[in-house]
């Protein structure tokens, strides 16, 4: 989970090499962006302003 009180926010999250190239989704549906874990198992989400993501 990610929460922004303020400005929208970023972080760089590891699932690690068992989640690699998978497609994750907000499950709070506040973001339009599909999530597309790399082949590492890393990619960033991203939280819009004021808001949480999941």
């Amino acid at each position: 989970m990610i929460i922004s009180d303020s400005e929208a926010g970023y972080k760089d999250i590891d699932l690690g090499k068992e989640n690699a190239d998978s497609v994750y989704k907000d499950l709070t549906e506040h973001g339009d962006d599909e999530i597309h874990i790399d082949g590492n198992g890393k990619d960033g989400f991203t939280v819009n302003a004021r808001s949480v993501g999941m």
